[in-house]
């Protein structure tokens, strides 16, 4: 992603590279969405999480306080053992994912999860950009910052939608999540159209298939 996630900055400042001490504040759901892979286009549900990464040095604003560096990753919303958000939630956890917790876990139940991110930089076109390369547990006594950011838990299911999460989440994320047939199903008051249930219907309302996994 790129280096600065604060845009209110004169310039953008990266996120030192090394293994830092983070926390999920935001866990935001982008609906189903239509991705290129290997040639094919497939459509897949995706989820983003979003960590404040608490780095050293701190991002430092024009206001001259110091905060962590926010930076984050979009998944697949699956939990198949392929996966690459499960692979991520495990590596925060230390541990692979029991059969009961994979019963009972919910996307939004990560919201608040800590561990190490190793960011490294990657040049792309001429830019720099700060990657979260890998997910650990926290070596032994290390604990994580208290956190700075308010939380954030959006979600596109009927019963959980919130307008007032939808208008905290970051522009461009709104600009993708207002494409998906989730986001058209919520905002017809849960009433699909033909056309809604059709398209639903081809793409597994939402669900990924096997082949679609890993991203």
């Amino acid at each position: 992603m790129p280096l600065a996630d604060y845009k209110n900055t004169k310039e953008y400042v990266q996120c030192p590279k090394g293994t830092w001490a983070a926390r999920i504040y935001q866990v935001i759901d982008l609906g189903t969405q239509k991705v290129e892979w290997e040639g094919a286009t497939k459509h897949c549900r995706k989820v983003r999480l979003t960590f404040e990464v608490f780095s050293k040095p701190l991002f430092v604003g024009d206001d001259g306080i110091e905060k962590p560096f926010a930076l984050g990753q979009e998944f697949t919303l699956s939990f198949d053992e392929r996966a690459n958000l499960r692979a991520a939630l495990e590596g925060l956890k230390g541990e692979p994912l029991t059969d009961e917790e994979m019963d009972t876990m919910e996307i939004w139940d990560v919201l608040g999860w800590t561990g190490a991110l190793t960011i490294i930089h990657k040049e792309s076109k001429g830019k720099t950009y700060a990657n979260i390369n890998s997910y650990a547990p926290f070596m032994e006594g290390v604990r994580c910052p208290s956190s700075v950011n308010e939380p954030l838990n959006f979600s596109l299911v009927p019963s959980m939608f919130s307008a007032a999460a939808f208008s905290r989440a970051p522009k461009w994320s709104q600009d993708k999540i207002i494409t998906s047939p989730e986001w058209k199903y919520v905002q017809d008051g849960g009433l699909r159209t033909l056309e809604q249930q059709a398209l639903l219907a081809e793409i597994g309302c939402g669900q990924p298939n096997p082949e679609d996994i890993p991203f």
